[in-house]
């Protein structure tokens, strides 16, 4: 990607790291912020997901989507929130609708995701005093009419 915006003739810069890891993630965010001179606006994307009926669903595997989601999410913020909180900034978190809808052989996905939720409206209240807004969007399924 960032290769497509340089090309396009925009600036752009890659991190690698994985939001599980608190001081990767750290390290990326700071980079960021070095190599542009400030963090403007953090978007969260990061998602694991697949479908298991929750009586075979493996704590390990709940665990794993609760990490990349929700604590993935929190982790990216909180890593920012030095950056953003000085001259004020955005953060925008990409969820799903599980939180609302219930899903079959999603179970995993949905707590993460109302989580998310929570956190997003917590952080709202919380770093809306420093200049950061935080906002989630997510995608609402569109409904099939029957002719």
């Amino acid at each position: 990607m960032a290769a497509q915006i340089t090309a396009a003739g925009g600036e752009a810069i890659c991190f690698a790291c994985d939001v599980r890891d608190y001081a990767a993630l750290e390290a990326a965010v700071n980079g960021a912020a070095t190599a542009f001179g400030r963090l403007d606006i953090v978007v969260n994307s990061a998602a694991g997901n697949f479908l298991a009926p929750a009586a075979s669903l493996s704590a390990n595997g709940f665990r794993s989507v609760i990490d990349i989601d929700l604590c993935g999410t929190f982790n990216t913020c909180r890593a920012a929130f030095a950056h953003l909180s000085k001259q004020g900034g955005c953060i925008v978190s990409i969820t799903a609708t599980q939180a609302e809808v219930a899903t079959p052989l999603q179970c995993h996905a949905g707590a993460a995701k109302a989580g998310i939720e929570k956190l997003t409206r917590d952080l709202a209240l919380e770093w809306g005093r420093v200049g950061i807004r935080v906002n989630a969007v997510a995608r609402v399924p569109s409904r099939t009419r029957r002719a």
